[in-house]
């Protein structure tokens, strides 16, 4: 609600700010287009995201396994 009111004169020490409330329906073409653009981006990196966690998962055996071939202080 706080980007419907805007200030349109007034001095914070004197009298104040004088404000105006602008049109709810201005803005509300905008608002469904950029609504539209950020949903359709989210479900493209949804779509991508899938393809490449599908790709390279590893469970937590295989990393534990790699960790201990690798690793320098495993007591032999």
């Amino acid at each position: 609600m706080f980007h419907y009111i805007q200030i349109t004169g007034g001095n914070k020490y004197r009298n104040g700010y004088q404000y105006k409330i602008t049109n709810l329906n201005e803005d509300n073409g905008l608002n469904i287009s950029i609504e539209n653009a950020l949903r359709q981006t989210l479900e493209t990196i949804k779509a991508e995201h899938s393809k490449t966690v599908g790709q390279n998962q590893l469970t937590n055996s295989q990393t534990i396994e790699n960790k201990r071939k690798t690793s320098k202080t495993t007591a032999k």
